[in-house]
């Protein structure tokens, strides 16, 4: 039907990783060019919505 299907995912894990880990991790399992990835402050970015620095998740209940 020519739609995009988009998924939403929350991923947790032992290890605490980055944006930026994330998205190289993401890219070099799909096969995309991770050297097109840039890193930027989290205060240059206009989120729309006041966000923490460290927004990892905590999953140590769930073990």
């Amino acid at each position: 039907d020519g739609k995009k299907n988009q998924v939403l995912l929350n991923v947790g894990g032992p290890d605490r990783v980055s944006k930026l880990q994330m998205a190289e991790s993401v890219a070099e399992v799909r096969g995309y060019n991770k050297s097109i990835i840039k890193s930027v402050p989290a205060a240059s970015v206009n989120q729309g919505v006041a966000s923490p620095s460290d927004i990892s998740m905590d999953i140590t209940k769930a073990n």
